[in-house]
């Protein structure tokens, strides 16, 4: 099998993979207010059987470049995220929000960067464009602490054999950027209710 081919089952079983994220959030969110799930039952156990179709035919492939690719690809775009993740001129640090109106923003950055090597196979800089400021609230301490240990965890792990593992991986590192995000901006409210006190 060639690459191309080896790249359109990887994106399609990304988008299945979506798909089922997608319509188990909603049965989830019709359960809880009571209304009928049977459309999204349907489609559910739809995408789930063609995602385990794509996950075996991935499973299965003797040697996978493009996993081997997007591997090295996050071990590098963890490193230049760790690198560039530091205060600015003068001790201003980034901004949650990076001048939008979208709580932490800086985290779906981060993530966004990450997600480019699982999806596309490229690598993404968003942490050259980084908006800082003296009145930015962020500690980076704790993302700071995560990527470090991320680097770590890859170089002395065994690459995954395919594409199912390595998103797996995907899924556990997404999972720690955002409690990373949840409990960084829980710990700043914190703060600033202790400051108005």
């Amino acid at each position: 099998m060639n690459n191309k081919e080896e790249y359109m089952h990887i994106h399609s079983y990304y988008i299945l993979s979506s798909k089922v994220e997608e319509e188990q959030g909603i049965i989830d969110f019709l359960t809880k207010i009571g209304s009928d799930t049977s459309k999204h039952n349907e489609r559910l156990e739809e995408h789930q059987y063609k995602l385990n179709e794509e996950r075996e035919y991935l499973i299965n492939l003797k040697s996978s470049l493009d996993t081997v690719t997007r591997y090295q690809n996050l071990l590098t775009v963890l490193n230049i995220l760790n690198e560039s993740i530091v205060y600015g001129r003068y001790g201003t640090l980034p901004l949650r929000n990076q001048g939008l109106s979208i709580p932490n923003y800086f985290y779906t950055l981060i993530l966004r960067d990450i997600e480019s090597v699982f999806i596309y196979e490229y690598l993404s800089y968003s942490s050259s464009y980084f908006t800082y400021s003296y009145e930015s609230d962020l500690d980076i301490a704790p993302i700071k602490k995560l990527l470090a240990e991320l680097i770590h965890e890859i170089k002395v792990r065994e690459q995954p054999s395919n594409y199912v593992e390595l998103d797996i991986l995907h899924k556990q590192i997404r999972k720690r950027v955002s409690d990373v995000a949840e409990a960084e901006l829980i710990a700043s409210q914190n703060k600033q209710k202790a400051k108005g006190q």
